[in-house]
């Protein structure tokens, strides 16, 4: 599995697709990068809480067995924890890997112009 990532990982950087895009392509990577971790890191888990922000008496977004005073049956998944779960996969596996990516391909030229300030 490693070296199929490699090799796109590779392909993707030999390819002209960073290049071509730039300026717009670092905005729309930076501002989903930003969004998606706002929502995954900030909103979803503020709406579960007990009391988000101090403004609700009850969680936005409730589990199904919340109103119950004893459970009887397994705890079924809810829809917004499989967005979580999902919008983590996304923002590790392709968001910041194409925000790397993108950083180091723009980026070469300058770094490769100047080889003493790296201590090479």
């Amino acid at each position: 599995m490693c070296p199929l990532i490699a090799i796109i990982t590779f392909a993707i950087s030999a390819s002209t697709v960073f290049i071509a895009l730039q300026p717009a392509l670092s905005f729309v990577l930076y501002a989903l990068a930003g969004a998606v971790g706002f929502l995954t890191h900030y909103l979803v888990p503020q709406l579960r809480k007990q009391l988000p922000w101090f403004c609700f008496a009850h969680p936005v977004l409730r589990s199904r067995e919340y109103s119950q005073f004893e459970v009887r049956d397994a705890a079924q998944l809810m829809w917004f924890e499989k967005l979580y779960a999902w919008l983590q996969c996304v923002e590790k596996y392709f968001i910041y890997p194409a925000v790397i990516l993108n950083s180091l391909t723009t980026e070469a030229r300058a770094i490769s112009a100047q080889p003493e300030k790296l201590g090479v």
